[in-house]
Order: structure tokens, then C-alpha cells, then sequence
């Protein structure tokens, strides 16, 4: 079984306000400017919620990501 790539910053992108927001360790809730998005997790999870679908975009990092 193949395990799953180790995250390295968990970020994204709210496409309503452009806000980008990180999460930098475990329960770090964070949210844009405007409200739409939030993420959670650090590099242990990566947690998205947000109000309109379809309006974030994800950046986060994972290792031997190229």
C-alpha cells in the first residue's frame, strides 16, 4: 500500500477576496478577510470549509511535489 505524500504547508487561496491564508500546525483554524474560506490542520490535515463552492483555490505543498 502506498502511503500518502507528506504535507509541507497547507495554504489556499479564497477566490472571492484573494486572500491567501496558512495553517501552521495542528488546530490552527484560519480565516480569509471576507469569511468565505477557512482551513485547518497544519501539516497534520488539511481542513477546507466555505461558504460558496467552487471558491478556493488550494496551494498547498507536499513533499516530492515538482
Amino acid at each position: 500500500m502506498k502511503s500518502k505524500p507528506k504535507m509541507l504547508v497547507n495554504k489556499a487561496k479564497c477566490l472571492l477576496c484573494n486572500d491567501v491564508i496558512t495553517s501552521k500546525h495542528s488546530h490552527d483554524y484560519v480565516t480569509c478577510q471576507c469569511g468565505n474560506l477557512s482551513i485547518d490542520g497544519g501539516r497534520e490535515y488539511a481542513r477546507r470549509l466555505y461558504q460558496k463552492p467552487n471558491s478556493y483555490q488550494d496551494l498547498s505543498e507536499y513533499e516530492n511535489q515538482i
